[in-house]
């Protein structure tokens, strides 16, 4: 089972086991590992999809939803990135608006 990471108010979870993980998450880093080839692609727009989740800079409402604002990610090893500058057009985007993203 993977992480579930997303902003909803927790009375909207019937089912326990989606309840958002690690609720008080700032910073996030992840590294990409290019080595195993029989493992799924990374999928930048999934991470995309998980960190616009995390993104509440409204700091009543996510003291309301009991869920931190994401303050950085940092992204190691994915290639495409230099390759491809516009596949974390998206993700670098929520620079302006203070999310901290870096991407090497």
């Amino acid at each position: 089972m993977g992480f579930v990471l997303h902003a909803l108010p927790s009375s909207l979870f019937q089912d326990r086991s989606t309840l958002p993980c690690i609720p008080g998450l700032l910073h996030l880093s992840l590294r990409v590992d290019h080595s195993k080839p029989r493992t799924a692609p990374f999928a930048p727009e999934t991470l995309d999809d998980m960190v616009r989740s995390r993104w509440i800079p409204d700091a009543a409402f996510s003291s309301q939803i009991g869920i931190a604002c994401l303050r950085s990610i940092k992204l190691i090893g994915d290639e495409r990135a230099a390759k491809e500058p516009l596949v974390y057009k998206s993700l670098m985007e929520l620079e302006k608006f203070g999310l901290r993203v870096e991407v090497f």
